[in-house]
């Protein structure tokens, strides 16, 4: 019986309410909310950016923000220095010598992406209707904060998120790229049809600067903290796919499957500090935290429980048995069959798919055990650049 909630959540989870959302979403657009011509008198807005050791592109990154059509006279640039031993400084130095009027920057010892997003904060204490929150590794075009700040019209508009896309050179798995498609539809039917976009591209996003709060000791997922930390003041959250910024992550499958387990790690964190908004279970925020992110977080943790549940039934009331192998059967089975697979050099969509679904949700579980053990630190290893 417990394999057969299991499924029935999992369906629930990512085929049920991604259905919902698009059947809610349909014959609706995001032109739906008030929004900034280019003409008018658009928000000034205060870029923050946590950098350490991105020297290979932070050059990059700051010629593409100066290069946005955007006001330039309200535009300031925050960086955050985090002990930085490479050419990362001296870059900044030379743009703020460029521009001085909107680069300005601190160095301290080493804080991590969340306590460096803190310690701008209270360093500079930003004045600006609107802050963007973004990473060295993703760049903007000339048109990102237009399209971030054209929402901020709607009064109750509280985050507006990008739509990432990864750069032509990138070396990168086509099941992620799915998934990550997948996803981001997934969040732009929530912003349209309940204004309660779940989890904002950590890369760049915008918010209400009046709404930052500064995130907890030791949170690793700062970008879901702050974007759930928006809506529960009682604002709007949607992705504008026009809002495009370019990424760049070259990494190893290796260095991918540690990163998820710490996200994995973070995002338990979040459930635990956010828990006060299911006890009002009907509302809109609640149901979609519900079903696209807390069901995912804590599925894979239950699904060995599940699976020992029903073997037990079996022994003590003759029923339950069946379930409980095919769901066994079939994941051992995908994972043999990708072996073969990849030992005869041959491809299948479906079991690559598959192999895929299982890996990330391997990464939710150790993540689980790592938050259980208790996390240490939130001081991040930056992936290698090119």
């Amino acid at each position: 019986m417990a394999v057969i909630v299991w499924w029935c959540l999992l369906i629930s989870s990512y085929i049920w309410y991604p259905f919902l959302m698009r059947l809610l979403a349909k014959n609706r657009s995001i032109t739906q909310y008030s929004y900034f011509d280019k003409k008018d008198n658009l928000p000034a807005i205060t870029i923050v950016m946590a950098v350490h050791n991105e020297e290979k592109v932070l050059a990059h990154k700051l010629q593409s923000v100066f290069a946005s059509e955007y006001d330039f006279a309200k535009i300031r640039l925050l960086i955050g220095l985090d002990n930085c031993s490479d050419n990362s400084v001296g870059i900044v130095r030379d743009f703020q010598g460029k521009y001085p009027e909107q680069v300005s920057f601190v160095q301290t010892e080493r804080l991590g992406k969340p306590g460096m997003l803190n310690h701008i904060f209270e360093h500079f204490q930003p004045e600006s209707e609107l802050t963007v929150f973004t990473d060295a590794n993703v760049f903007f075009t000339k048109n990102t904060l237009y399209e971030l700040a054209k929402y901020f019209k709607t009064e109750q508009m509280g985050l507006v998120d990008s739509k990432f896309l990864l750069s032509d050179d990138i070396v990168s798995h086509e099941r992620e790229n799915e998934y990550l498609n997948f996803e981001q539809g997934l969040k732009y039917n929530e912003g349209i049809a309940w204004g309660t976009m779940q989890g904002p591209f950590g890369g760049c996003f915008a918010i209400r600067t009046k709404l930052f709060i500064p995130i907890p000791d030791k949170f690793i997922v700062d970008d879901f903290f702050i974007g759930m930390s928006v809506m529960k003041q009682g604002y709007q959250a949607i992705l504008n796919p026009l809002a495009i910024v370019i990424e760049e992550v070259h990494t190893t499958w290796k260095d991918e499957y540690r990163r998820k387990q710490r996200i994995a790690a973070g995002n338990f964190q979040n459930l635990k500090y956010f828990s006060s908004v299911l006890t009002k279970p009907f509302t809109a925020l609640s149901m979609s935290w519900f079903f696209h992110k807390i069901l995912r977080w804590i599925l894979p943790v239950l699904l060995l429980p599940a699976i020992l549940s029903g073997f037990v039934e079996f022994y003590c009331f003759g029923s339950g048995f069946v379930p409980s192998l095919i769901t066994l059967i079939l994941i051992l089975g995908v994972v043999a069959s990708l072996y073969i697979l990849q030992r005869l050099t041959l491809q299948s969509r479906t079991i690559e798919r598959l192999s895929y679904f299982i890996y990330i949700n391997l990464a939710l579980v150790q993540g689980f055990i790592i938050y259980i053990k208790g996390i240490q630190s939130n001081v991040w290893k930056p992936t290698q650049r090119k």
